[in-house]
């Protein structure tokens, strides 16, 4: 290779980092300053993906109209909600039901005997001053939050959050709508946006960001309903009270990798503990949180070493170690959301590598199975 072709390939190489640098600025501007916005068009895209195979059978099988197709496509995703929403109601009224069957006095009586004998314990071993009780740290703890709550601030957010809430469904319905009508419109807003010398790098990441992610979010809705039936059904096997709505919040909470489902077992957890105290306290009720926590424990093996690979490693092409460190980085960065983010984000930083770096050693061993 002549000085001349190497000084031309740096000199592409200097543009392209230049572009995605640029875009990658522009981005992060655009959601400095218009968040909502973005994260409203991003889950109405999502939602036209999972939605998009069905539209097109519609289209094409059974000769529907466009706008009936995309109109019968929405109000099957609302009947899926209002279906979940109107199975989960009778079930968290039932644990509220078996909440109030509780007879706090006995309880009551039950824990000031065992909270008697921690004391006790406490002053034996000189852990806490003999002038202080229990039930004064306690009831000193509470008064202390309790007081520390700013109720009209919590109103308020309330409020807010709510109205957020029901302009942001509006507007993901709508957007959602002719995202699945005008299967280009996307294509067509992100062309735009895009200098001409990299059209085609853009079309090719477009199309393949469609097709990959389209199928990573049917896997992982496909994972979280496994996982609801398989939590349920081990839970309900056991002799675990309301089953049934401890599986759906456990396999809901699976959405968070990795630790959605250590969340997910502790509030099962609490609430079958509580749950069980309708027949009173008794040290044995120990085995009711044993029980979940086996439920969970066996599901979630099952789920790391077989649902896992098969809606990560044949969705994206992605090696199952791999996708445990970008989760594990992605949450170190962001917390939480970028547990939640880290496999799309990455899956989309792929595409973008293999498009602009195809020369490169690193990117062609992680994009070698796309």
């Amino acid at each position: 290779m002549n000085t001349s072709e190497t000084l031309g390939k740096l000199a592409k190489n200097g543009r392209t980092w230049i572009f995605l640098i640029s875009a990658a600025l522009l981005i992060g501007i655009a959601f400095t300053f218009f968040s909502n916005i973005i994260i409203y068009l991003i889950i109405a895209f999502i939602i036209s993906m999972i939605g998009k195979p069905m539209v097109h059978f519609l289209e094409n099988k059974l000769r529907i109209p466009s706008t009936w197709s995309c109109l019968i496509t929405m109000f099957t995703f609302a009947a899926v909600f209002v279906g979940f929403v109107w199975l989960a109601i009778p079930l968290i009224s039932a644990q509220i039901n078996t909440f109030q069957q509780i007879d706090f006095s006995a309880l009551s009586k039950d824990l000031a005997i065992v909270l008697n004998r921690f004391q006790d314990y406490l002053w034996t071993y000189g852990l806490m001053p003999k002038d202080h009780t229990l039930e004064q740290s306690i009831a000193n703890g509470i008064q202390h939050v309790v007081s520390s709550i700013h109720f009209e601030a919590v109103f308020s957010n309330v409020v807010s959050a709510l109205s957020n809430l029901f302009i942001g469904i509006f507007s993901v319905i709508f957007v959602t709508f002719f995202f699945l009508k005008d299967q280009s419109l996307f294509h067509n807003i992100l062309m735009l946006l895009i200098p001409e010398q990299y059209e085609k790098q853009a079309e090719n990441i477009i199309k393949n960001s469609q097709k990959l992610l389209s199928r990573y979010f049917v896997g992982l809705l496909t994972e979280i309903g496994s996982m609801m039936i398989l939590l349920s059904t081990t839970m309900w096997a056991l002799g675990v009270n309301n089953a049934l709505l401890l599986g759906f919040m456990g396999g809901l909470l699976n959405i968070i990798p990795y630790l959605g489902p250590v969340i997910g077992a502790t509030l099962a957890s609490i609430l079958a503990y509580m749950a069980a105290l309708t027949g009173g306290f008794s040290p044995d009720l120990i085995w009711v949180v044993v029980k979940v926590l086996i439920a969970f424990s066996a599901c979630n093996l099952f789920d790391n070493f077989v649902i896992q690979p098969i809606v990560y490693s044949k969705s994206v092409f992605a090696h199952p170690l791999e996708i445990f460190l970008v989760i594990m980085m992605a949450g170190s960065i962001a917390g939480v959301r970028g547990m939640i983010f880290a496999i799309p984000v990455y899956t989309l930083a792929r595409i973008i590598a293999k498009e602009f770096f195809k020369h490169s050693k690193l990117v062609n061993k992680l994009t070698q199975r796309m």
